[in-house]
């Protein structure tokens, strides 16, 4: 939950400096495109967050195949 929380937190603050900075471009110019920096550290935290969480599923599920196994064969 720690992990899903942070990736969420991760994303809402990429987001928001997404929209600060869209605004700031639509009130320059006829351009408005804006893409996520994929360099910021916000961004990156949020992927690592994400791949952190399947991860941590992953090793969890291990742990309870290993727990059936030794409760029913063990």
């Amino acid at each position: 939950m720690v992990l899903d929380f942070l990736q969420y937190f991760a994303s809402y603050l990429t987001v928001m400096h997404t929209w600060a900075n869209r605004r700031k471009v639509e009130g320059r110019s006829d351009e408005y495109t804006y893409e996520y920096d994929y360099n910021l550290i916000r961004y990156k935290a949020q992927t690592w967050f994400f791949w952190t969480k399947q991860i941590a599923l992953a090793a969890s599920f291990v742990c309870l195949v290993r727990a059936f196994w030794v409760a029913l064969f063990g």
